[in-house]
């Protein structure tokens, strides 16, 4: 939250922060009914499983927000993103099979999948917000209220971190925490939650890669399926839609 307000005061934007009370009340519960519950949720199936067999259950959940959108809200099934949504989880799976396959524990599990209902739910809830509200104002807002509930519930003290570990916790608080969300907001409200979703079904890979690069270590042939999977199912719904626009209209 503090990165994000002095990006906005260096960057001249501060006034994006000006928003109605109740847009602020939404964002609070938002923040601590939803976006507080998956975390905890996630990090304790990390207890019982492994982080790799969590972030399968995990992305479940763009499958997950295409079927929660129509049976709950009701809106139009687009089989097009079902399937694209599908092929890369399957596709994930293939990335992550092997941790899967040796690592299963129930609770652990129930705990991933909690953790996947909640993202779910959020992310559908926080698009809707974001009609009447910047994205830079909305992960300020998300940040400052998860940050102060944390600091109340853990007591955690910033004083006693070391240099190292205070730096560790300003790199990962401005790139994977604001940065991304920032990001992802945006990019719910431009191509909707679905699209959206599919989209970052591209983490995996990602992982994959970056753990072979980093840490040396070996990517099977399954999981090089399952990136050229997930990497299909992104390139569907962004196919159909060219197609879709491609079309001559007729009047």
């Amino acid at each position: 939250a503090l990165s994000i307000a002095v990006f906005l005061v260096l960057s001249g934007k501060l006034p994006v922060l000006m928003t109605s009370k109740a847009n602020i009340v939404r964002i609070m519960l938002v923040a601590v009914c939803l976006f507080l519950p998956q975390a905890f949720f996630f990090v304790s199936s990390v207890k019982y499983i492994s982080a790799v067999t969590t972030e399968l259950i995990f992305y479940f959940y763009p499958t997950a927000v295409i079927l929660i959108s129509w049976a709950v809200l009701r809106k139009q099934l687009n089989r097009l993103h079902l399937i694209a949504a599908v092929t890369a989880f399957a596709g994930s799976a293939l990335v992550l099979y092997e941790a899967f396959a040796s690592d299963v524990n129930i609770t652990g599990m129930g705990f991933a999948f909690a953790a996947m209902l909640m993202f779910s739910t959020y992310i559908i809830i926080t698009r809707n917000i974001l009609d009447n509200i910047d994205a830079f104002a909305l992960t300020f807002f998300f940040m400052l209220t998860a940050s102060t509930v944390l600091f109340f519930i853990t007591g955690t003290d910033v004083f006693h971190l070391t240099p190292y570990q205070l730096f560790l916790a300003v790199l990962i608080g401005i790139v994977p925490s604001s940065m991304s969300t920032i990001l992802l907001y945006k990019a719910l409200k431009e191509i909707g939650s679905s699209l959206t979703c599919i989209a970052s079904s591209i983490e995996p890979v990602f992982t994959v890669i970056l753990a072979h690069m980093l840490l040396k270590e070996t990517t099977a042939a399954a999981q090089f399926i399952g990136m050229f999977m997930i990497i299909v199912g992104i390139i569907i719904p962004a196919y159909g839609h060219a197609g879709k626009k491609s079309k001559p209209s007729v009047s």
